[in-house]
């Protein structure tokens, strides 16, 4: 065992403490996703430390061999460190360079993290991965479980966490009505963060109860899954959730039952390019076709399409490097101030908070360079993926549907639960391939 002087009050405590630690983080990450979704930017990288610092201490320097397993790839490796070095170098020119230096310090450590963490899983003991992997299974049908309770008493739980912790309050007034220091009601909106991030672990849920369970139990246990999270997910107020998991559900079918996985990994490839290729005029077009005055579209797309409107006019404005990351924020405030107090949520041409797209924002803060960056990296990711085994693949993909339109139509890509409801999905895909790995150790992929 190798104990690094930095590591050693850690490892005064005995040994199954630390794996103990380690299987708890990894719950309070999942269970953060039923009680409070932003405590997950927290808990996940918790859990990552947790992981790799048990192994280390097993394995010392060897565990972290990058080399030969299967989510080694230098295409990879090099995008994710341009990534990395150019966010740094872009929070210079940001409006708020502290603000997007601390979020970029955030996204570059988790990353690592997660890279860490994946390179020394084929060190983990076969009995705590089995640990892991049941705690994903149990733990995550408790949360679809008490989420299911929350929509169909609207949120009483959460009042009642609310009540109990006021200072919550403060972080998330938004949606939370109160009067007097009394939360009086909360709007149905509030969940939609935490059906977001259910959506993110669906996929290497259905993964691994796949694997776990025999033939006889596997695919029952899979539908029951699958049509609880549907009927979740209809009943929430959350649109971007119900399309991801419409477009997930396609891709799934279509990979299992039809078409051969070489044609998705190519289609999806190619959505891929051309949303950042084409996306300022396809994100202009909605506007133009004056979709925004659709009585029949709900109140959150035709306000979007406002926010998409006015981020693609200007774009060119800053094409190459962007405004900086975090910056949107900063320019949604100054306009609120140039127009006379135009509060964001009015219908009407703004920047917003964020651009709620993924490959928009890329372009808005990052500018041509981080728009060719992130392209190569989700190539990457794909290249990855279909080095999987193909068990694992139909899962994957569909996972990677998944958060390609939770990405694309939802939140901003910078909010910490939502970069951590990622990795998450990642360490579970890749708990996954570990444990498929080992369960037939003469197969070649």
């Amino acid at each position: 065992m190798y104990t690094h002087s930095l590591l050693k009050p850690y490892f005064l405590f005995p040994g199954k403490f630390r794996e103990y630690a380690c299987t708890v983080f990894l719950i309070s990450s999942l269970a953060s996703i039923a009680f409070f979704p932003n405590a997950l930017s927290v808990a996940i990288v918790l859990y990552f430390l947790s992981l790799i610092a048990l192994l280390f201490h097993l394995e010392g320097r060897a565990v972290f061999s990058f080399q030969n397993g299967i989510f080694y790839n230098s295409l990879f490796f090099y995008s994710v460190v341009c990534f990395c070095i150019y966010l740094f170098i872009n929070s210079i020119w940001a409006s708020d360079p502290e603000r997007a230096l601390k979020k970029s310090l955030y996204v570059c450590s988790i990353i690592t993290l997660l890279w860490l963490s994946i390179a020394s899983l084929k060190h983990l003991p076969s009995s705590l991965l089995s640990k892991q992997i049941f705690s994903i299974l149990v733990v995550s049908c408790f949360v679809i479980f008490y989420l299911f309770i929350e929509v169909l008493t609207q949120q009483s739980m959460l009042q009642e966490w609310l009540k109990i912790f006021p200072w919550l309050v403060e972080q998330n007034t938004k949606g939370i009505i109160s009067e007097d220091g009394e939360v009086k009601h909360v709007v149905s909106f509030v969940l939609n963060k935490n059906i977001g991030a259910l959506c993110f672990i669906l996929w290497p849920l259905l993964c691994l109860t796949y694997l776990w369970f025999g033939k006889a139990w596997r695919w029952h246990l899979i539908l029951g899954i699958l049509a609880a999270t549907i009927l979740l997910t209809a009943m929430s107020a959350s649109e971007t959730a119900k399309v991801g998991l419409l477009l997930s559900l396609i891709t799934f079918a279509l990979m299992y039952f039809a078409i051969r996985h070489h044609i998705i990994h190519f289609t999806i490839k190619m959505i891929w390019i051309a949303a950042f290729v084409f996306t300022i005029p396809l994100m202009s077009l909605p506007f133009n076709l004056g979709l925004h005055q659709s009585d029949w579209l709900p109140f959150s797309a035709r306000d979007r399409i406002y926010i998409w409107s006015y981020t693609a006019e200007h774009i060119s404005d800053h094409m190459l490097f962007g405004i900086g990351i975090r910056s949107t924020r900063t320019h949604q405030k100054s306009f609120e101030k140039t127009h006379n107090g135009q509060k964001a949520g009015a219908l009407q041409k703004r920047p917003g908070w964020h651009a709620h797209n993924l490959f928009l924002q890329t372009w808005y803060e990052m500018g041509l360079i981080g728009a060719a960056i992130l392209t190569t990296l989700g190539l990457a990711i794909l290249s990855l993926i279909s080095r999987l085994v193909e068990e694992i693949q139909t899962f994957a993909y569909s996972g990677f549907v998944m958060a390609l339109t939770l990405f694309s139509f939802g939140w901003g890509m910078w909010q910490s639960w939502l970069l951590a409801s990622a990795m998450l999905c990642i360490i579970a895909f890749a708990l996954a391939n570990e444990f498929l790995q080992r369960k037939t150790p003469h197969s070649s992929y």
